[in-house]
């Protein structure tokens, strides 16, 4: 059973991790896109 749990938990702590991941890459890419698109409108 404390394998188990362990594995359960790495698991979560792993998916977490991934969840993370991806919101900070979304996060970055959104920022990017931004600041490339005031660049073109501001900077003609």
């Amino acid at each position: 059973m404390a394998r188990v749990k362990f594995y359960d938990r790495r698991f979560i702590l792993i998916k977490y991790i991934f969840i993370c991941g991806i919101e900070l890459i979304n996060l970055c890419t959104a920022h990017y896109k931004t600041t490339w698109i005031t660049w073109i409108i501001y900077y003609p």
